[in-house]
C-alpha cells in the first residue's frame, strides 16, 4: 500500500526523474540549485522503468486533486508535481514546464 503525501511541509514539490533521461540532463543543474539554495521544499524521486517517446499524456490533469501516491500519473520525465495541503495542484512534465515551476519560486 502507498501512502498518501504527508510529509511536514504543507507546500513541497515532487520532481520526478530517470538517469538516462536526456531532458533530466538538461533541468539537472537548475534543479540541484533549487534544492541547495532551499528556494522551497522539494522531494526527488527516481523513476526506474524506462519510458518510451510516445507518450500518452492525456492522463495527468486527472492527478489534480489526488493526495495519494499511486493516483498520481507518472509517465513523462522530467515530471513535477505541486503539492498544497496534502492535494496535487499541479502537475507538469517537460524542460519548459519544469523550468517555469521552480522559477515561480525563486522570485
Amino acid at each position: 500500500m502507498i501512502k498518501a503525501f504527508k510529509p511536514n511541509d504543507i507546500s513541497y514539490l515532487l520532481y520526478y526523474y530517470q538517469v538516462d533521461c536526456h531532458d533530466c540532463q538538461i533541468v539537472k543543474d537548475e534543479i540541484i540549485d533549487f534544492a541547495i539554495n532551499n528556494y522551497h521544499p522539494i522531494y526527488f524521486i527516481k523513476i526506474s522503468t524506462p519510458h518510451t517517446h510516445k507518450y500518452d499524456v492525456s492522463n495527468i490533469d486527472l492527478t489534480i486533486g489526488k493526495n495519494k501516491a499511486d493516483e498520481v500519473w507518472v509517465g513523462v520525465t522530467p515530471q513535477i508535481a505541486t503539492i498544497e495541503n496534502h492535494v496535487v495542484v499541479n502537475n507538469k512534465y517537460g524542460v519548459i514546464d519544469v523550468e517555469y515551476i521552480l522559477s515561480t519560486y525563486k522570485k
